[in-house]
């Protein structure tokens, strides 16, 4: 299974008020040696700098090439670049904010938390599916999904997730691992994992206080959905050895949000992290994405636009 490698382009803003594009696989490192004046004579005697924009790209390749399509615009098209929505520094929030904007868009705007829910598993639904075509052309639909699941809502897309995953085909392939006590579950996650069950969908449940710990089962694709914007406190117990299992096997894995055991506030990993190659995360991206830790875990960034008003955001920021 191809992994997604690590690539950025970025623009950084020179001390002179001049734009610098560029591309690198380790952000932190790279704005540090501009810093430092080792990693451009342009830069060297416009020190300080710092990002202004920054993209994720699937590939060497295709970094390179955004670099050289990027180079190419006028000072005017960059500051509009700056501004629009493909660059992950734009209108990042935490993941209280997320939170928040969520229950605005829900309990204010009157939007069904499971619209929303099913437009951001289409997303990872629709990543993993395409990550198997393109992997293995001629075998579409025989691929293995495991997906982790707690019994939250960030679960509750995850199981959405497999569902759609049934509908697209890959039916007894799909294979959910339900962590966490039943009787705690949102009503959000018992419908999906309801109408998941409907399909036949094969469910693994393990409580937190089991001692024992299965083998996990082989998997083309791991989808996580275990804690996604809400945790803060260290992952231990059955959670940690899900992640830790998950980690390694030979799968390509989609992080829900946010890669599990990344706090989405401040980006300090929790004792243990989910190592994703892609994290598919919705509305806005969050800060601790983009910390030294949170970029490690996450992989590739993709912000997913799910139909959160900008009014949710506005009135969360507002808020403070």
């Amino acid at each position: 299974m191809k992994k997604n490698e690590k690539n950025y382009t970025y623009i950084l803003a020179c001390a002179d008020g001049s734009l610098y594009c560029g591309w690198t696989n380790d952000p932190e490192k790279r704005l540090k040696a501009h810093n430092a004046g080792t990693a451009s004579k342009y830069t060297r005697t416009r020190t300080p700098v710092r990002f202004v924009y920054l993209e994720a790209s699937p590939s060497k390749e295709e970094a390179m090439s955004r670099e050289w399509h990027i180079k190419k615009l006028s000072r005017k098209e960059k500051e509009e670049l700056i501004r629009s929505s493909k660059n992950l520094l734009t209108g990042m929030i935490t993941g209280s904010e997320a939170k928040a904007a969520d229950r605005y868009a829900i309990d204010r705007l009157g939007i069904p938390s499971l619209e929303l829910m099913e437009r951001a598993s289409r997303y990872v639904s629709g990543h993993a599916a395409e990550i198997w075509k393109a992997s293995c052309p001629g075998q579409e639909k025989a691929g293995k999904v495991l997906v982790l699941s707690s019994v939250g809502n960030n679960g509750a897309d995850g199981v959405c997730a497999a569902r759609q995953l049934m509908d697209l085909g890959y039916g007894p392939e799909t294979e959910v691992w339900v962590l966490g006590k039943l009787e705690k579950a949102s009503w959000e996650f018992l419908y999906q994992l309801a109408e998941y069950k409907k399909r036949g969908g094969k469910v693994c449940y393990l409580h937190p206080e089991d001692e024992s710990f299965p083998e996990p089962p082989e998997a083309d694709i791991v989808i996580d959905a275990l804690f996604g914007i809400g945790l803060k406190r260290p992952v231990e117990g059955i959670y940690s050895r899900a992640i830790s299992a998950a980690n390694e096997m030979d799968a390509y894995r989609i992080a829900v949000d946010v890669p599990s055991g990344i706090n989405a506030d401040d980006g300090k990993c929790m004792g243990i992290c989910f190592n994703a190659d892609t994290t598919l995360t919705f509305g806005r991206n969050k800060a601790g994405l983009m910390s030294p830790e949170g970029m490690d875990a996450a992989g590739r960034i993709m912000v997913c636009d799910i139909g959160i008003p900008e009014e949710a955001y506005a009135a969360v920021c507002a808020a403070g």
